[in-house]
């Protein structure tokens, strides 16, 4: 993520309400959050992800993530829900 906040507890909560907002513009630095060392982070950025855009990718996989991103984020049927 562009902001990091030194606490993991910040950071997870960050990717938490990046998912509660519901807007696009947060899947880049979501998928960013998937390579945080700290294993909730890595969650939370994960479920924001999935409620973000509608899909599911096993294991929350920055590399799967980043390719669906690549395939989808110019489409208007991409699923996500922005």
């Amino acid at each position: 993520m562009a902001f990091q906040p030194a606490h993991a507890g910040v950071r997870w909560s960050a990717a938490g309400a990046l998912g509660e907002i519901n807007d696009r513009r947060a899947v880049d630095p979501l998928i960013a959050a998937l390579k945080d060392a700290e294993g909730h982070v890595r969650g939370w950025a994960g479920c924001a992800l999935r409620d973000i855009t509608g899909q599911s990718i096993v294991g929350d996989d920055p590399h799967k993530w980043e390719k669906w991103w690549r395939d989808n984020k110019d489409s208007k049927g991409n699923g996500s829900k922005q």
